[in-house]
Parts: C-alpha cells; structure tokens; sequence
C-alpha cells in the first residue's frame, strides 16, 4: 500500500472519495445516455432529410420523361418545322427554369430546332443520342458541359418515332446543374449542414456548400464511404475539418443510368454541447460536494481522534528509544481511549521487569560465550552443535577462521552447510553421516572434504562430531569441530605433483636417449656399410664405362647415352639423399651453442643463398617482406639451417607465382612465419610435412630429397619449440614456429 494510506486520516478521506464514485458513476453514466440520444437524434434528422431529396429526385425523372414524350407527340416536333419548333422549345424553358437546353436533334447530330436556336452546333459525338436511338427509351447521360448552354448538364434524352416506327430523331432537355446547386442552396438546413450529390462514376453534381469539386471526380472521404456503402450512415470528418455524421441512399429511379447517390452530413458540435455543459456543471458539483466532505473531516479526525492518538504515538516512541518509564496517565479520555491507555501503561510496568531480569541473564550468557570464543580461538577451528530434529546448526566464531563467513551472515540450517560441500564430495559427505546416524552403534564420525569459502575458492576441512542419541537410540544432535587442512593438503598435492613430474620427466628423457641412439646406430651402421662404398662402386664404375664407351665411338648411341645419363644422376641423387641424412644426425648429435642470436642477419644470408641457387632466378620477380625480427637464446648455426631451408622451399614452390611474395615476420606472441604465395597444398597432408623423405609433389616438378622440413623441425624441438603449417592450394603457404626464449623483442 502507498505510504500515504499508512496515514489514519488519509484513509477516512479516501473513504469520502469512495462514497463519491457512485455519483460520478450515475453522472458519467447520465452524459453517456444523453450522447446516445442526441447522435440517435442527429442520425434520425439526416436519414429523413435524404428520403425527402431522394423523393423530390424520383419526381424530377418522372417529370422531365412526361415532358419528353409530351414533346415527342406534338406535331410540330414530330415534323421537325423549325420556327413552330422553336417557338414552343423557347416557351417551355422560360416555365421551366431548371432545363439549360431543351431540342430536337437528328441521328447526324444535327440540331433541328432548340430552345437557343441562334446556335449552330453539331452533337454527332455525343454518346447519349446513340444511346437513345439504340435502346428507343428515355436514357440520361453522364456529367458534361453542354455545348450549346455552356453549362455543366446531364441530358436526358427521348426517340421520335416516324410514320413507319423508326427512331432517326432525338427530343432532349438539359438539366441544369448550376439551377441545381442554387436550389440547394436555397433549401433551409441547419447550421454547418453539408449536402452533397454525386453520380456512380463518383462525379459530383451538385454540393452544399459550393466547392471546386462540383463537376470533377472527387477523391473526398464521404464520396469513397459512399461509392463503397451505397447506403448507410457514417461519421466523417470532412475538408473544412468539421467532424459530420453523414446519411447516404442512392437516389434510384426506373432508369437504372438516372441513379444517383445523395449525402447528408449533419454536424455533431452543436446538439453535443448542451451533453457536455450538463456534464461539466454535474462534476462541478461532485467536486465541491466532495471537496466540503473532505474539509469537514479533516478538522473533525484532527479534534476527536488525532488528537489522542499523537498521546500514544508519543508515548510509544519513548518506549521504542529504551525509557521503560514511559506512561501515557491520561484520565479524561473517552471511554475507548481510556481503556486503550490503561492497558498501554500496563504493558510498559511489566516490559520494564520483564527487561530488568533479561538484562541480567544476558550479563551472564556473554561471560560464558567470551570465554568459550576464547577457547576456541585457540585452536582455530569451528565448534558446532547440530540439532537433527529441527535441522539447525548453531557455530562459534571459528566459521570466519575457516571459511570467511561471520555467524550472522550463515544461514543456521543445515541445509546451508551440506550446500557449500564440494559438488563432486557432496553426494558422498550426506550419505556418509547419514549411514553414521542411522547406526545405533556408532558415536562418532570423522572425514575429510572441501567446502566453499566465502571467497568462492574451496578448502579442505577435517570434520570430527560426536553423536548424541536419546533413550531409542535415535541420533538427536551431533556436537564436533572444524579444522582447516588445506595447507596440509597443499603440500601433500605438491609433493604428489613432483613425484609425478619426476617421474615423467626420467621417462621422457630415457625414451628420447633410446631412440636417439638407435637411430644413430643405425644410420651410421647404413651410411658406413650399405651406401656409401656401392654409391662409390657405381658412380666410379658409371664413369668409366662412359669413357670407354667414348672411346669405341659406341656412346654416339641415343639409347646408350641415356643409359648412362640415368645411371649417374640416380647416383648423384642418392648421394645428396646420403648427405640429408647425415646433416640430420648432425643435428640431433650436435651441442647445442646457447646464446642471444640476432635473427635478421640470418634470414638475409639465407635469402642471399636461397636467390643464388635457385634455378631461373634472375628472371624472376620475387619480392622479400621482413618485418621485426626479436633475438632469440639459441644456436646460430642451426637456427641459420631453419632459415635456409624454410626460404629455400618458399623460393622454389612460388616459382609460378608473379610476383613471388615471401614475408619473414613474427607475432606479437613472439611466433614466428615464414609465408609464400605458392602453390600451397591440402591440410589433410600437413602431418607428413616433417617425416624424413616425405614429398606432397613428384620429382619432376619440384627437386629435393624431402628432408629439409624433418631437419627445421628436428632443430626447433631442440631449441624446445614447436613448428606447424597452415596452406590454401594455389593461394598460400604460411610455416609458424616458436622458438625458447626471447631475450630482445
């Protein structure tokens, strides 16, 4: 509740608006009716106001066709004589104003005689007279200006029948639609009233009051609402921003081409305004009603009812702030009040001795715990006593010791303390002591876990609790202590973990010696015995068979020479394949030299090798981006060796690149690349990259022996780093190694 209610007098006042609402209710619900019963009011006008029009239209249809076939029996208009005909055209327009042109016209379009005789005009192309001719009945036109009157007019229309029943002749009467707005004009409607008249093409006819959209296709709101609806009633707000409330009909008649549609748009404002001055004069009385209610009361709660309560409030507070003394001893209050005040000073008499003896007790209970914290303290551990049955632990200041948490800010369930357990020890922990407690046997328990401390992290605790049962031999609470072993864990973990790495490190060292003099024994047991003496046997064998063959003239042989082509070219390959074998033993037998290597000198010494060797490369457009090099703790001949060889394979792979891009640079993790715009090659290869002997493209395209990666690899693991590729085929080639220490960025 909002704090205003808290207040006594706020709520009789709400009370007094409360008792106000129902005639608000009857007020709003008086204004609702009486706007009902004016609209319905409004509504009953308009619909009237339109069947009176619609029925003065019905008329003059039914008027202008009897005038027409009138005229069309009379001899002189069925002859055609122009004078007699003219003379009677002139005299009926003059008794009837609202025509603009009454005549005779010929199925040509030649006018025969007419109420305007003086104009010569021809009417050929107006649809009207086809249509009468075809349909030999009364036909209306649609909106035009006509052309003898100059007038906007719809032209109704009737045949002449000759002797042999043939239509050929045209009697017609142009209504007036000027004459038409006048009238409208002229007819008494009420204030702000808007009539308007349009015909199904949604071409106004007529409109009050005039505007510029009589006689053009209007795309007003009332004219869509009526186009759409045909008949009916809508609320409208037109042009002049006037809100109306419109009735429409269509102003239908025997000739379907004669319907029209007419609105009436009466005005809302004014039959509403009476609605609402009743309602504001209402209101205006509820409020002042309300507003005297309001007043009365708050002068009379202020002298008959605050007034004592203030008493109490007061005596209250005193009470509150710790004055036991505090007494109300009023005398002449009302009967209600006094009883009030005679029970409040009883209560305050023995809350003081009530007080007084707490006090007392309290005075001693703090003795006792100061020296049981004391005690405690000593040993740093938490003393705790768990009532079972009700679920609650109660814990001495130890906790903060331990844990972090100060005994106001832990919840006294149990629930709070098994919820701190580690989750992977919790499970077992609950199972553990409560297969304690179940066992009427058991007195006590001990186990170790880790519980949360408040600063999230987890410590190792040892819990110890002796278990009390009652007379059933059902454990009732459990009283024990706390202790924080987690350093004692710590260095048992420590000393585990250099067990282990030891142990780890003696394995990785003895495997790594195994295999490294087994594969010297047998390289050099290969190299020493099995390759290099038949190399030699057959290179030098090769060689002399070849000058010999010179000699006898046989070696003008094609084939022969060929021959002999193959044999010392395999020769000279197996000896270079020799020689990469025995460069990386060197490597893995060779002390390592450690100390601060400058790379940039190497990278431009293997650029300069790489460029002398490389085959076309004068021809070639490569281009060499190094970027910051750090120096490194390392051996610079074999560090010299992972330059060369890594340059060495970006110059020959990006041969078919122009230009040949090869960037030499490092991250800022201190990883370093060496990457080219080659021909790249799949991922799915990129683990035989560093095998001895292992090629991803044939002899034939590119020359090597497939060792020079399994040598930059052996030197960067001795230098305790590690190397790995990263390609697109056709796009790029990227070797990132990282090296020991970085002694200078």
């Amino acid at each position: 509740m909002p704090r205003y209610f808290h207040s006594l007098r706020a709520r009789l006042n709400f009370l007094v608006l409360l008792a106000v609402l129902p005639g608000l209710g009857l007020t709003l619900y008086a204004y609702t009716k009486e706007l009902q019963a004016r609209k319905a009011y409004v509504r009953e006008q308009a619909v009237l106001l339109t069947q009176v029009i619609s029925a003065h239209h019905q008329q003059l249809i039914a008027e202008t066709r009897q005038l027409l076939v009138v005229l069309a029996q009379l001899p002189q208009i069925q002859n055609s004589v122009p004078a007699s005909c003219n003379a009677i055209l002139q005299n009926l327009q003059k008794q009837y104003l609202r025509f603009a042109t009454l005549g005779v016209v010929q199925r040509n379009g030649s006018v025969v005689c007419s109420s305007s005789p003086a104009q010569n005009v021809n009417l050929a192309d107006r649809l009207w007279i086809v249509n009468t001719l075809q349909k030999r009945e009364l036909t209306i036109s649609d909106y035009l200006i006509g052309r003898m009157s100059r007038k906007p007019v719809i032209v109704f229309a009737y045949p002449l029948l000759n002797a042999q029943n043939q239509a050929n002749t045209v009697v017609f009467a142009s209504l007036d639609l000027t004459w038409l707005n006048q009238l409208l004009a002229q007819i008494n409607l009420p204030s702000n009233t808007s009539l308007i008249v349009v015909d199904a093409k949604g071409v106004v006819l007529a409109q009050h009051p005039p505007s510029e959209w009589v006689g053009k296709r209007a795309n007003l709101p009332i004219v869509q609402k009526i186009l759409a609806q045909g008949n009916g009633v809508v609320e409208v707000k037109d042009v002049d921003g006037i809100s109306r409330l419109y009735a429409f009909t269509l102003l239908s008649s025997s000739l379907p081409q004669a319907n029209a549609y007419m609105g009436i748009g009466l005005s809302k404002e004014a039959p509403f305004t009476a609605a609402e001055r009743n309602l504001q004069r209402n209101l205006l009385g509820l409020v002042m009603v309300a507003s005297g209610a309001i007043a009365i009361l708050w002068i009379g709660s202020n002298l008959f009812i605050l007034h004592w309560v203030k008493r109490f409030t007061q005596a209250i507070d005193r009470l509150a702030a710790g004055d036991f003394t505090a007494r109300i001893g009023l005398k002449d209050a009302p009967q209600e009040m006094q009883q009030l005040v005679d029970n409040f000073d009883f209560m305050a008499a023995s809350l003081a001795s009530q007080i007084a003896r707490c006090n007392a007790t309290e005075v001693e209970l703090k003795k006792a715990n100061e020296r049981f914290q004391l005690a405690t303290a000593a040993v740093n551990a938490i003393i705790y006593d768990w009532d079972i049955r009700a679920k609650t632990i109660t814990r001495t200041q130890g906790l903060f010791d331990v844990l972090g948490y100060t005994t106001t800010e832990a919840d006294p369930t149990d629930d709070w303390w098994f919820e701190r357990i580690h989750p992977d020890e919790q499970k077992y922990v609950r199972n553990y002591i409560a297969t304690m407690l179940k066992s009427s046997t058991s007195t006590d328990f001990a186990l170790e876990y880790r519980m949360r401390h408040r600063d999230d992290r987890y410590v190792y605790i040892w819990d110890k609790g002796l278990i009390i049962r009652d007379a059933d031999g059902s454990a009732v609470r459990v009283v024990g202590s706390v202790l924080d072993i987690s350093e004692r864990k710590q260095a048992e973990a420590a000393v585990n973990q250099m067990n282990v790495t030891l142990e780890q490190l003696v394995q990785e060292r003895t495997a790594q010696l195994a295999a490294t003099n087994q594969e010297l024994e047998s390289f050099c047991y290969s190299v020493s015995h099995d390759l290099r003496a038949p190399l030699r046997h057959i290179t030098g064998f090769a060689e002399a068979l070849a000058e010999r063959l010179e000699r006898n003239g046989a070696i003008a042989d094609a084939k022969v020479r060929r021959y002999i082509e193959v044999i010392q070219s395999s020769s000279d390959r197996m000896a270079t394949l020799i020689d990469g074998l025995l460069t990386l033993s060197r490597v893995g037998r060779k002390q390592l030299i450690h100390q601060p290597v400058a790379l940039y000198p190497l990278v431009e010494n293997a650029i300069s090798l790489a460029t002398s060797q490389a085959e076309e490369v004068d021809s070639r457009n490569i281009e060499f981006q190094i970027g910051h090099l750090p120096t490194v703790m390392g051996d610079p001949t074999l560090l010299q060796q992972v330059f060369t060889n890594l340059i060495d394979n970006a110059v020959k792979f990006s041969r078919n690149s122009h230009p040949a891009i090869i960037q030499i640079d490092s991250l800022p993790d201190r990883t370093l690349f060496v990457k080219d715009n080659g021909i790249g090659f799949q991922m799915k290869y990129a683990d035989q990259l560093f095998g001895a002997f292992q090629r991803l493209h044939s002899q034939r395209e590119f020359k090597g022996t497939g060792i020079g990666l399994a040598i930059v690899q052996r030197i960067i693991h001795r230098h305790g780093g590690t190397i790995w590729a990263e390609s697109k085929p056709n796009q790029e080639t990227t070797f990132y190694f990282k090296l020991g220490q970085v002694v200078e960025e």
